[in-house]
């Protein structure tokens, strides 16, 4: 057999092993809503000035387009209002996407209380012009408390340990973040998280 003959059976066979494969795998559902934020660490609740998440909605079915949508009608997780939403690009969306601003307390507040790392999901719900409704999913990644960080400000270090003996101690007002004090997760703040504390850092 000549060797572009070769050449070309190999070619062919490669291509319909390919397709094959191509055929195995799953197809992605399609994404219509996601944050422009992929990751959410719970402290964002506390910030100040009050933080704000920004949700964003495309891909919409046939024969809706993102101009079909009533912007006053959407929710997050059939609660949380999304407000001030404008046409917008982004590349995870064709043509357009509308981009809408969502209280970062009132969404995370939805999720506790919860510790560690993992995904989680949500709903963004509205309708059409026509009166259509609509929900779609979306997901990311929820960072959880982390034990001992009762500022709120992402790490755990002396300023949250003179907070706590403040609270404790000394009348000082209540930590901004209460449910990480509960540094020994047993439901209760007090003298032994403190001691959990202190250990953590030193």
């Amino acid at each position: 057999m000549k060797p572009r003959v070769i050449l070309a059976l190999c070619s062919a066979l490669c291509l319909l092993a390919l397709t094959l494969m191509a055929q195995d795998q799953p197809i992605p559902p399609p994404l219509y809503t996601e944050f422009t934020d992929y990751e959410i660490p719970v402290f964002w609740a506390n910030t100040i000035p009050p933080k704000r998440l920004r949700c964003l909605l495309g891909n919409l079915p046939e024969p809706y387009t993102t101009d079909d949508v009533e912007y006053t009608s959407l929710t997050l997780n059939d609660e949380i209002d999304v407000f001030a939403v404008i046409s917008t690009t982004h590349p995870d969306f064709y043509p357009n996407a509308l981009e809408g601003l969502v209280s970062a307390s009132e969404f995370i507040e939805f999720y506790e209380p919860f510790w560690g790392t993992d995904y989680a999901f949500y709903t963004l719900s509205g309708e059409y012009t026509d009166g259509t409704s609509f929900e779609f999913e979306g997901y990311f990644v929820l960072i959880g408390h982390t034990p001992g960080d009762l500022n709120a400000d992402g790490s755990v270090d002396i300023s949250d340990v003179v907070e706590f003996v403040s609270f404790m101690f000394n009348g000082g007002s209540t930590p901004r973040d209460m449910i990480a004090a509960d540094v020994t997760q047993n439901d209760s703040v007090d003298i032994a998280d403190l001691t959990g504390l202190i250990d953590m850092i030193f």
